[in-house]
């Protein structure tokens, strides 16, 4: 017989029980969280590979429909009677930045997905460089044929001598050169470092810091300064224009119409077809911007680190819409914009005549004709085919 007293015993069951208790609770617990853990991991590969699958599909369609489109643009905007007009040079210049970035964005993605031929630290540099020089350039020369199109409108007593093609050449080679400056430590802050079995385009550890800054100053100047200065001209526009015709309804006498007909560009259908084709440009650069640039600022504000699943995988199909804006354009002008429409198909039927011409020129066959001269000697002579036309080439 044992001779412990019968209420230690008791307490010392009931210890021995809740001990047993906590540790199988603490046990569930523990499979409880690694399962959760397990889950979570599963999804959030599960989703890396979903977004891996629609980037391989995605990037090279943007770059390449975008190559085709902007090369087309830059032909017709400065080949064609559209160079006289006074926002050609801000568009082609867009379409010529536009395909920098979407060349950058093709070797990147032939980088990842085919072969690794950033391995090296100068191509490395080349590409991180040309993609800030691009994406910087590519916002402000939005901002410039906005500016162009908000002073026709709102001002255009001071359109003629401030939207000159001149000036505008200015603008663009300011724009190029502050670009080209301001971005270069893209060129000192980046080196090819070997990650795993790859080598990757990685900031040097060591400028950080100086990283820190220069993002912030990157975010105000490429991000929400233009912006907000775009939102600001295309909003002023359409009242401006809305006002107009409001008040063109309304007018019943002859000398009130002409009252209200004082700017050639609210008046003029053809200047109202440029400014709808170049608002809704900017506005869809707006639309296709605001989630990529909301999520930066999110990133760079609340959250510098992202771990959740969901914000990573938002983010990036984000940033797939942003790469996008430099390949829709071309198919705007080409929608809405007449005189883009027009100078585009008398390209594309100048160089089929002229290669045809060339064609048919080379292989057109050679036709024999054999004449009996008076004296019965038989001469060979030889003629074109009278079907060319040489006067088209």
């Amino acid at each position: 017989m044992s001779d412990m007293n019968p209420d230690k015993q008791h307490d010392t069951l009931n210890y021995t029980y809740s001990y047993t208790d906590n540790t199988t609770m603490d046990q569930n617990i523990t499979s409880i969280y690694n399962e959760s853990i397990e889950k979570l991991q599963t999804e959030s590969v599960n989703l890396h590979k979903l977004y891996v699958n629609i980037y391989t599909i995605v990037v090279p369609i943007i770059a390449i429909v975008g190559l085709f489109g902007n090369t087309a643009s830059i032909a017709v905007f400065t080949s064609s009677f559209l160079k006289r007009h006074s926002s050609s040079v801000f568009l082609a210049a867009l379409a010529f930045v536009d395909n920098l970035f979407l060349l950058t964005l093709f070797l990147t993605w032939f980088d990842q997905t085919a072969s690794n031929i950033l391995s090296t630290t100068i191509p490395c540099q080349i590409v991180v460089y040309v993609t800030y020089f691009a994406a910087f350039l590519s916002v402000w020369l939005v901002v410039g044929f906005t500016t162009e199109r908000y002073l026709a409108i709102c001002h255009p007593l001071r359109a003629p001598m401030l939207c000159s093609n001149r000036r505008q050449k200015i603008a663009v080679t300011c724009l190029v050169l502050f670009a080209a400056v301001f971005y270069n430590f893209a060129i000192w802050t980046t080196e090819a470092v070997q990650y795993g079995p790859r080598k990757w385009c990685l900031t040097i550890d060591d400028y950080y810091e100086f990283l820190q800054i220069v993002t912030w100053i990157d975010t105000i100047i490429s991000m929400v300064l233009p912006f907000f200065c775009i939102a600001f001209m295309n909003c002023r526009v359409i009242c401006k224009a809305a006002i107009f015709h409001k008040k063109r309804q309304h007018c019943y006498k002859p000398t009130d119409s002409m009252k209200v007909k004082r700017n050639k560009h609210l008046t003029n259908k053809s200047q109202m077809r440029v400014t709808r084709t170049l608002l809704i440009v900017s506005s869809l650069f707006l639309l296709l911007n605001f989630p990529s640039h909301l999520a930066r600022l999110y990133n760079i504000i609340v959250a510098p680190v992202s771990k959740e699943k969901y914000e990573k995988f938002l983010q990036q199909i984000c940033q797939l819409l942003y790469y996008s804006t430099f390949s829709v354009n071309f198919f705007v002008y080409a929608l809405y914009g007449k005189h883009f429409q027009k100078s585009f198909w008398l390209m594309i039927r100048s160089f089929k005549q002229f290669f045809g011409c060339r064609t048919e020129h080379r292989f057109s066959s050679v036709e024999k004709s054999t004449k009996i001269t008076l004296t019965g000697m038989r001469s060979n002579t030889y003629r074109w085919s009278s079907d060319l036309d040489i006067s088209r080439c």
